[in-house]
């Protein structure tokens, strides 16, 4: 009985130092969000690219600058009619986001940038980088498994950024709770001339304008916000 003791003993001691060397490890070999290590301009720039002036001909140079990012993760994409719509990536280590999306205009001009942050980014980062909001839109949406969740998108119009987090709605509740650690699913940065436009589309808030349920509200703070938009 004592031998089984102290093999189980050590077998929950190895456990415990392997997770504590993949934690130390993964600490090691990430890198913050890009949109924290974005600095050699000011938002909604991106790493030199900045909605309503940068042209199609300039992204290639501007995105093989990001270190995780070379020309084979760059794919363009066109619409039906054969005309440039985005250009996406995916990141690769050291960085933790996941994609990013850049669409253009009918001049081919950049209107909007999206970035994929899931898990590398919390609210607390994103309000020292960018301020608190303007306003707040919220969407409710199902899961696969039937799960509601809803999606809460934070607006600066006047800046030109959207920030969106996916919050799970617990069964019989009527309001969520917006946490300093809460996560960010994904940050757009887009010309603030363009805002009203955009709105027409599905690049800042994914759903058609149809089927939307949501409207802009001030934005109150974070703590409670209710599920539903009245």
């Amino acid at each position: 009985m004592k031998n089984l003791i102290i093999t189980a003993l050590g077998v929950a001691l190895f456990v415990a130092l392997a997770i504590g060397i993949l934690v130390a490890l993964k600490q090691v070999s990430s890198q913050p969000s890009v949109i924290l290590t974005s600095t050699n301009c000011e938002p909604p720039c991106w790493y030199g690219i900045q909605p309503g002036k940068t042209n199609y001909l300039e992204i290639t140079g501007l995105l093989e600058q990001i270190s995780g990012l070379n020309e084979r993760n760059i794919l363009w994409d066109f619409d039906k009619k054969d005309r440039l719509a985005s250009v996406h990536w995916t990141f690769q280590r050291p960085i933790d986001d996941s994609l990013g999306y850049i669409y253009f205009d009918d001049d081919k001009i950049v209107n909007a940038i999206k970035i994929y942050t899931i898990n590398s980014l919390k609210i607390s980062d994103v309000f020292k980088k960018l301020g608190e909001p303007e306003l707040f839109w919220t969407e409710i949406g199902k899961r696969e498994s039937q799960d509601e969740f809803l999606e809460v998108f934070l607006l600066y119009p006047a800046k030109g950024y959207l920030v969106d987090c996916i919050v799970n709605i617990e069964y019989g509740n009527t309001q969520v709770e917006l946490k300093e650690n809460t996560p960010i699913y994904l940050v757009t940065y887009f010309a603030p001339e363009a805002y009203n436009q955009l709105l027409e589309t599905q690049i800042l808030i994914d759903k058609s304008v149809n089927t939307r349920s949501g409207t802009p509200r001030p934005w109150p703070g974070l703590g409670l916000i209710p599920v539903g938009n009245k």
